[in-house]
C-alpha cells in the first residue's frame, strides 16, 4: 500500500488513513511550486506562442492567519475557481485557459493543500473558516464581486458564500455540490 493508505479490510477498495496530504497528492505527490517569502510577492513566466498555461501570477498570501497559495490570470470580471477534496488549484487548468482572455480568473489551495499552509489544529478548519478563507482572498486581491465555479467540496463553499456574502457574489456554479448543511 501507498504512504497514507491502508487496503480496506473488505478488499473493496483503499481507504485513507489519517494523513494531512489530500488523495490526489498521494496518488502524485505535491505541486513543485516557487516557494515565495512575503505575503505578495509573484512570479511571472513569459507567455509567448507554445506558453498554453503559462501563468500570470501565483504566491503565497497570509489569509487569515494562514498563507494560502493563489494563481490569478488574465483580466477583467473576476472569476474564483473553488477545488474539491480531492484536488487542488491544478484541477481548473483547462477552464483557466478558456476563460483567461475573457475574465480575471483566480485559483487558490485550501488551508490543508500544500503548498498552503497545514495547521495541526483541528480548530484551524472547517466549513466558516473555508468561507472566511474564501472572503480573504477577494478581500487580499481586491476584488469586490466576482462569479464563483466550484466542484464537490468547492460547490459546497461556493454556495454558502453565496448565501453569506450575496453583495459580492455575481454568479455561481456549482458542480456536484457535496453535502453538510446548517447545524441545527
Amino acid at each position: 500500500a501507498r504512504r497514507g493508505c491502508q487496503r480496506d479490510p473488505r478488499g473493496d477498495g483503499v481507504h485513507l488513513a489519517r494523513t494531512h496530504l489530500p488523495l490526489h497528492q498521494l496518488r502524485h505527490g505535491p505541486p513543485a511550486p516557487i516557494r515565495l517569502s512575503g505575503q505578495t510577492q509573484s512570479a511571472r513566466r513569459r507567455r509567448g506562442a507554445g506558453s498554453r498555461g503559462a501563468l500570470e501570477s501565483m504566491a503565497l498570501l497570509e489569509i487569515n492567519g494562514v498563507n494560502l497559495w493563489v494563481e490569478k490570470e488574465g483580466s477583467g470580471p473576476a472569476m474564483v475557481f473553488v477545488h474539491e477534496f480531492g484536488g487542488d488549484h491544478r484541477v481548473w487548468r483547462e477552464q483557466i485557459d478558456h476563460f483567461r482572455d475573457r475574465y480575471r480568473c483566480v485559483a487558490f489551495n485550501a488551508r490543508g493543500y500544500p503548498p498552503s499552509d497545514l495547521p495541526d489544529e483541528a480548530e484551524a478548519y472547517g466549513q466558516d473558516i473555508a468561507i472566511a478563507d474564501m472572503l480573504g482572498v477577494l478581500d487580499a486581491l481586491n476584488i469586490d464581486k466576482a462569479h464563483f465555479v466550484g466542484l464537490s467540496m468547492g460547490a459546497y463553499n461556493v454556495l454558502r458564500f453565496a448565501l453569506d456574502h450575496p453583495d459580492r457574489v455575481l454568479s455561481l456554479t456549482a458542480a456536484s455540490g457535496g453535502s453538510g448543511s446548517y447545524p441545527a
